[in-house]
Formats: C-alpha cells, sequence, structure tokens
C-alpha cells in the first residue's frame, strides 16, 4: 500500500495553476512503480499532443480553453519508497482542447468539491482555470453543455482507477488528506503530511466522490501577477 500524491503544473496567460490530488494504491508493481503507474491510470501520457479518452486527463483537456498549457507533473509516494515517484514534463504543445473561445482571466475556474465522509476532515476541493465566456450565463451560472463536460470530469475523478502491466493490477482509490498543521521558523502556520504513514493513513478520508459547482468560481491565488 502506498499513499501517492499528484502535482499537475498548468500555465495560463502568464500564472502559474498547480492542482493536488491523492490516492492510496494497493497491489504490487512489476516493472513499474506506483507512482508512473497512476500517471498512466490518470491518463496524463499524451500522445501526438492528445490525452487517452474516457481518463481525467482528457476529460479535463477537453474542458479547458487552448490557452491553458499543460506543464509538468510531479508523482510520489509519500512516506514510502524514496525511489517511487514520477517527474514529467509534458511536451511542447499539449495544451486546453476547447479551440477558438475567448477565454476569461485566470482568477475565473471550473470548481469541484468532494462529498464529506468524515466530520474531522474537510471537503476536497478542485479549481481548474480555462474558462471560455461561451461557457457562462448570465450571473454566472455554467451553461448545462459546460456542466455536463464538467460532469464527466468529476465521474471520472470518483472512480477507483486501476493499472495491469506483467500479469499484475494495481488500484488506487481516490482519498482526501488531512495533514499537520505546524508552526514555521517565521512564525507562519503551514502544513505536513502526518508521520509515519500509519498514522497519515488515520487522517484520510477515503472513496470520495466529486460534485460540480454549477456557477464560475474565483481564485483569489490566481488573480494576475499573485502566482499558483
Amino acid at each position: 500500500m502506498a499513499l501517492i500524491e499528484i502535482v499537475l503544473t498548468q500555465s495560463y496567460v502568464g500564472q502559474t495553476c498547480i492542482n493536488r490530488w491523492n490516492y492510496l494504491s494497493s497491489g504490487s508493481a512489476v516493472s513499474i512503480t506506483h507512482s508512473a503507474a497512476l500517471v498512466a491510470a490518470m491518463g496524463f501520457v499524451p500522445v501526438a499532443g492528445d490525452f487517452p479518452a474516457d481518463t481525467i486527463a482528457a476529460a479535463l483537456q477537453d474542458l479547458q480553453t487552448d490557452a491553458v498549457i499543460f506543464e509538468g507533473m510531479l508523482a510520489k509516494s509519500i512516506q514510502g519508497d524514496p525511489l517511487d515517484f514520477y517527474d514529467y514534463a509534458f511536451p511542447t504543445g499539449v495544451v486546453g482542447g476547447a479551440t477558438g473561445l475567448q477565454t476569461m482571466p485566470p482568477f475565473n475556474a471550473w470548481g469541484f468539491r468532494t462529498n464529506r465522509i468524515r466530520s474531522d476532515i474537510a471537503r476536497g476541493t478542485k479549481r481548474f482555470v480555462g474558462v471560455s465566456e461561451d461557457a457562462v450565463l448570465s450571473g454566472g451560472v455554467f451553461a448545462s453543455g459546460a456542466q455536463a463536460a464538467m460532469q464527466v470530469l468529476a465521474d471520472a475523478m470518483t472512480e477507483t482507477l486501476s493499472y495491469t502491466v506483467g500479469g499484475s493490477t494495481l488500484s488506487f482509490v481516490p482519498v482526501v488528506v488531512q495533514k499537520e498543521e505546524y508552526e514555521t521558523d517565521s512564525g507562519k502556520r503551514a502544513y505536513k503530511y502526518f508521520e509515519p504513514l500509519s498514522e497519515q493513513l488515520d487522517h484520510i478520508a477515503e472513496g470520495v466522490t466529486w460534485e460540480i459547482y454549477k456557477e464560475v468560481r474565483s481564485q483569489v491565488s490566481r488573480q494576475y501577477k499573485h502566482g499558483s
């Protein structure tokens, strides 16, 4: 068993945009790490600029405008094998799949959240850039077609993923992770994974369901010149 963190880095109108997922893996890996297998199961290995159909990556790419540039992905095992990681830079030209549309500012986002499995762990959330003006109706509500495309992504992020190689299958269950709060040397509040892994496993919500926000969300940290 391993707890895997996936970090996707994109850029959009000069802003760096980061999203993270966590999955709990099970099964024995043969000739591949859990991290690399999860990247493949999520579909983030493009072919000629496109991601495999019916994957998280493809659903996300379909949602975002072509002003969104896929930069890189880092997957790693948390408090597990230090060799179990996968650092990948996307080839030039891997961009969002919605072409020829007027794009909205980077602080506008497609929003997602999970249900709540445990009272002591908050919902998971996602904010993806690359919203087109065509997708939004008066008052900021997403058009029905946009909501349908969002639901495809929500369903994909809810699924338990699998990857088979050499006759062995690895399974990946989506989880929401609660992290340990601590104070930095400068006195600021920060968060880190619990140690050891056995303790972190007491602080996860397993088997969550992702749902969509039907209205455009705002992300203050992605305002122009703010960064990620």
